[in-house]
């Protein structure tokens, strides 16, 4: 059964939670946490940062939360999904090519 390695980033405060928008790909029209797949040879962590740097333009201090296993029917594809909460953080989130960022109470 193939499978996919991937990441989600949860960026939150006590009052708030950040979401981008998906403008384009698989879940367009959506709100997600920040993440994608792990290329050949980044660690899984250094996926995570990458993603969230690329998509909301920020870095921050991750901490490991779950791993996640499934698929989505009519999908042999097994998705091994690391999940990342982020309390603190450095730059404004801001809006690129694939996601819209908003901060949600």
């Amino acid at each position: 059964m193939p499978s996919k390695v991937c990441t989600l980033v949860l960026v939150h405060s006590p009052t708030q939670i950040l979401l981008g928008m998906k403008k384009r790909g698989f879940g367009q029209g959506f709100f997600n946490g920040f993440g994608g797949k792990v290329e050949p040879g980044e660690s899984i962590l250094a996926a995570a940062h990458r993603e969230l740097l690329e998509e909301a333009s920020i870095t921050a201090e991750l901490h490991d939360c779950a791993t996640l296993h499934f698929e989505f029917e009519g999908d042999a594809t097994l998705l091994e999904v690391h999940v990342f909460g982020a309390t603190t953080w450095a730059g404004t989130p801001t809006e690129s090519d694939e996601m819209a960022p908003e901060w949600f109470a």
